[in-house]
This record gives structure tokens, sequence and C-alpha cells, in this order.
């Protein structure tokens, strides 16, 4: 992976170098067993997804939402495009 494909919220992702992480780097964003977190104010890009047990739910370009109904695991079909 590298330092853009890692990166999660940077004015200018072309501003990071383009270059692999160093060697055991940890790129885990969120534990999977963690309980379940939902997050904003990340202006994320792209398809609104879930990363282990975390989710983002600011896509300026894709506004949405999660509907949330007591899970302890955060599901994909559970982000709602709204």
């Amino acid at each position: 992976m590298t330092y853009r494909a890692a990166a999660l919220s940077v004015l200018d992702v072309m501003a990071l170098p383009d270059i692999p992480l160093p060697a055991g780097a940890a790129v885990e964003i969120y534990p999977a067993d963690a309980a379940p977190v939902l997050v904003g104010h990340y202006k994320m890009t792209g398809a609104p997804h879930v990363w282990g047990n975390a989710a983002s739910i600011d896509y300026p370009d894709t506004p949405c939402a999660y509907r949330w109904e007591g899970e302890v695991e955060l599901e994909v079909r559970k982000l709602i495009k709204i």
C-alpha cells in the first residue's frame, strides 16, 4: 500500500508520495473486533464502505447514512446512499 492509498483525510492526496509505506507499517484503520464506530468530518471520496468495524458517513459527493439496529458488526448493506 502507498501513502496515497492509505490516506483518509488529506486536502490534496496528490501531494503525498506515491511510494510504498515502510515495511511493517500498520494499515488497519480500526480493528474488526472493536465496538462499531461511525465517523464524520473526513470528507471521504469514492463509494461509502465499511473498514473492519468502522465506517465514515461523510461523503460530500455521495451523502449517506447507516441504519444501525444494534448489531455488533457493521454491515455494508446498511450504508444507505441519500
